[in-house]
C-alpha cells in the first residue's frame, strides 16, 4: 500500500476511540467499529490492536458487512483507503490500498501492519493524545460495466452425396448442412442459421450454393440443395473439384437466432 499525509478528513467514515489503551489492558484483540455506508454499500473497520501476524504492528481492516442480502455469487470491487488523524498537526496519515474484489469467499481487506505499535503510542508522533486515536476510511466502488459474453460452439457436418440425393440421384451432386448439436434439443427448442457451401477447385474454380436462411429443430437437422451441379461438373479434370480422390468443401454459417 502507499502512504501520505493530506488535510481533509475521510470521505465516508470516522471513528474516534477513547481510551484506546484499555483495548490492551483488557486484552481486546480487535474492535469492530459501527457501520458506515459508501458506494450502495454497508461497511465497518475491524481494528487489531495487538496485530494478527506480527504482534508489533496495529492491523486494520475493511469488511463488507449485510452480504447476505446480496444475490448470489455477488462480487463488489473497490478502493480504499485507511486513516490516522495526527492530533498534533491536524492531518490526516493515509493508507492506500489497491482495487480489491470483496465477494463471498473474501468480504475483508486490509492491512495487517498498518503501523508499528511503538510509532503509534509515540506522543510526538500524535496519534494517541489524551488516550484517544482517531481511525477513518474512504470507500470507492468500481461501478462493473462489462459485457459478458456467453459463446455456445455450434457443431455441424456437411453431407456431400456425390452421385445425387432423391431426384437428383444419378443426375446432380447434393450437399446439405447437417446441424449436429440440434440432435440435442428440446421438443420447442430451435436455431436459425444463415449459411453457404462450396466445393473448391484448381484455379481458383468454384461451385457454390445460393445462400441459405433455415430453422434447425431435433426433427430437422439437415438442409441444404439436391442439386448443387451436375456430377460431370464434378469429376471434370479440368475443374480439379477431385484431386487425388478428395475434394474440398468450403462452409460459411452465421447463427441468426436461438429460441
Amino acid at each position: 500500500f502507499t502512504v501520505e499525509t493530506r488535510d481533509p478528513p475521510p470521505a465516508h467514515f470516522i471513528s474516534k476511540i477513547e481510551s484506546f489503551s484499555l483495548l490492551t489492558t483488557y486484552k481486546i484483540k480487535k474492535y469492530e467499529t459501527r457501520e458506515f455506508v459508501a458506494g450502495d454499500h454497508k461497511w465497518k473497520l475491524i481494528i487489531h490492536p495487538e496485530g494478527i501476524k506480527d504482534n508489533n504492528y496495529v492491523s486494520v481492516y475493511l469488511a463488507m458487512t449485510e452480504t447476505s442480502s446480496l444475490p448470489a455469487n455477488w462480487e463488489v470491487n473497490a478502493i480504499f483507503t485507511i486513516f490516522l488523524l495526527n492530533q498534533i498537526s491536524d492531518k490526516y496519515m493515509c493508507f492506500r490500498g489497491k482495487l480489491r474484489r470483496f465477494n463471498q469467499l473474501k468480504s475483508t481487506w486490509g492491512f495487517s501492519k498498518l503501523i508499528t505499535k511503538k510509532k503509534l503510542r509515540d506522543e510526538l508522533n500524535g496519534y494517541i493524545v489524551d488516550d484517544s486515536c482517531v481511525f477513518g476510511a474512504e470507500v470507492f466502488v468500481v461501478k462493473s460495466e462489462r459485457v459478458v459474453e456467453c459463446v455456445s460452439l455450434l457443431k455441424v457436418r456437411v453431407l456431400l452425396y456425390p452421385n445425387g440425393n432423391e431426384n437428383e440421384k444419378g443426375q446432380s451432386v447434393s450437399i446439405y448442412l447437417e446441424c449436429v448439436s440440434a440432435k440435442s434439443f428440446g421438443p420447442h427448442q430451435k436455431l436459425k442459421a444463415e449459411y453457404c457451401m462450396r466445393l473448391k477447385g484448381k484455379n481458383d474454380a468454384t461451385c457454390s450454393t445460393e445462400k441459405f436462411s433455415s430453422w434447425f429443430t431435433s426433427s430437422t437437422l439437415a438442409c441444404g440443395t439436391h442439386a448443387l451441379t451436375r456430377i460431370d461438373k464434378l469429376f471434370d479434370a479440368n475443374k480439379g473439384f477431385i484431386v487425388d480422390d478428395c475434394c474440398i468443401v468450403e462452409t460459411e454459417i452465421s447463427v441468426q437466432a436461438v429460441v
